[in-house]
């Protein structure tokens, strides 16, 4: 490992209260601004000159490049499959970035079960490269330990959604992904909450339902719209500050005109759609997470302990 624990030390300092106040944001709006990741970003381009000024370039070039080819290029896929949202790709931009490696401070982390390699591994151990490479990942790539641990953190939610629907009697053990991932939420509080609408699936097929509840879930009509719209319909077309979109009428192609984050390809099936939801009584939702406080915690905790699940393992085996 580098001897680099001064410059470590820096980059903890800087990731802490980054991601406390994402998470703040996060959970107050679901939005975390740009300027919050982009100067941190500066400070982890300008500590990676440092380290390669002051160390092996070649080896903190490699290590560098490679946690943002593989941690930053999977998180990209996984914001495109819209499982991520874009401040959620960012945070693990910035952790690619700020962290080529997994930082070591004093003691920390209490649970080191494995050596931790730098590049030298990778080009110079006897193996095959691609094994090599694989080991580095699993042991030295902090953003794959912070990835897992994030995962672990993020069950809770699937837990706390159980222990909704089963208040509400709205669990069916005949129906695990619904009842894991989704809930049944009265109309009138769409404009309250952050959420995708799913749309109900149309396939009789088990296999190809639960693809498309997923798809659907995926890329449902987000709640923000009844907001946004009762916000910009108040500003614009009435007096009045107390507006309900149900009592409204939709000017859809204003709407979207005065709104450049919304887009309608075509305006007479999106109202169509609006109106549909708004007919009904309950709708499914996936509720919208502040995945940047799961995120924060991963970091934590990979500082402090390492990987969650090697320790696990290490308990049960």
């Amino acid at each position: 490992m580098f001897d680099l624990i001064s410059t470590d030390l820096i980059r903890i300092a800087i990731i802490i209260p980054v991601l406390i106040y994402a998470s703040y944001t996060d959970i107050l709006s679901r939005q975390v601004k740009d300027s919050v990741w982009a100067v941190p970003t500066f400070f982890a381009i300008s500590l990676l000159g440092y380290d390669a000024y002051t160390g092996n370039a070649l080896l903190v070039g490699l290590s560098a490049v490679y946690s943002f080819l593989t941690i930053g290029g999977f998180a990209y896929i996984i914001y495109k499959l819209r499982i991520f949202y874009g401040a959620d790709y960012k945070a693990f931009l910035l952790i690619a970035i700020l962290f080529p490696w997994h930082p070591v401070i004093n003691s920390l982390p209490l649970y080191d079960f494995a050596v931790f390699y730098d590049m030298n591994y990778v080009i110079y151990a006897d193996g095959q490269l691609l094994h090599n490479l694989m080991t580095y990942s699993a042991i030295n790539l902090f953003g794959f330990t912070v990835f897992v641990n994030t995962m672990l953190f993020s069950i809770s939610y699937f837990i706390f959604n159980i222990i909704h629907n089963i208040q509400n009697n709205t669990f069916k053990i005949s129906k695990p992904l619904r009842s894991t991932c989704a809930r049944k939420v009265p109309i009138s509080e769409l404009d309250t909450m952050y959420a995708q609408i799913i749309d109900e699936p149309k396939s009789n097929n088990k296999f190809k339902k639960g693809i498309e509840f997923i798809h659907n879930g995926l890329h449902g009509l987000s709640t923000d719209f009844f907001r946004d719209y009762e916000s910009w319909y108040s500003e614009t077309q009435t007096v009045s500050k107390d507006v309900d979109i149900h009592n409204v009428e939709l000017k859809l192609k204003e709407f979207v005109n005065d709104n450049e984050e919304w887009i309608s390809t075509n305006e007479e099936e999106d109202i169509a759609k609006i109106k549909t939801i708004l007919n009904k009584d309950m709708v499914w939702v996936t509720p919208g997470v502040p995945f940047i406080v799961p995120i924060t915690l991963g970091v934590i905790t990979s500082i402090l302990f390492g990987n969650m699940i090697y320790i696990i393992l290490s308990l049960i085996i």
